[in-house]
């Protein structure tokens, strides 16, 4: 069974209590895990149902999502990242690759997604979705849960 989609979200019914309560969290946390058994439709949930909803929130923000899945390319989530990343950085004049070394040797997440909103509204947030996050454990090497 494969999940919804964002292009799905007029199909997606039945979590509207739990779409609500995720948004509610996102608003005022800088980070949300979704966490439940597998198959239990966390991925659906997020993108067919809280992602959409976003840009219909009420407010002075402007939310800009990107979603990636770490093992989306290869077993290197940082080439993931970029290559989800690039398109809104090409400005830079950054390969996926140079990107993905940054990512990985200074850790600057959060310098990338200031690159990206720099070209965005003030009033502009970004969600960073990662599906399937646990292959970042299963993916690079002495990542342990602790």
């Amino acid at each position: 069974m494969r999940a919804f989609t964002e292009d799905e979200s007029q199909l997606f019914f039945g979590r509207t209590p739990e779409i609500h309560t995720l948004l509610n969290i996102l608003s005022n946390n800088r980070f949300l895990a979704v966490i439940g058994a597998s198959g239990s439709g966390k991925s659906s949930l997020v993108r067919a149902g809280v992602l959409p909803k976003l840009s219909e929130k009420p407010g002075d923000k402007r939310w800009d999502w990107l979603r990636f899945t770490p093992g989306g390319i290869g077993d290197d989530p940082f080439m993931a990242l970029s290559v989800t990343l690039t398109p809104a950085l090409e400005r830079l004049s950054l390969t996926p690759r140079e990107i993905a070394t940054q990512l990985q040797k200074r850790g600057n997440i959060d310098e990338m997604a200031e690159k990206y909103l720099a070209q965005k509204p003030a009033t502009a947030q970004l969600v960073l979705f990662i599906d399937q996050f646990e292959e970042l454990f299963t993916l690079v090497p002495g990542v342990q849960l602790q």
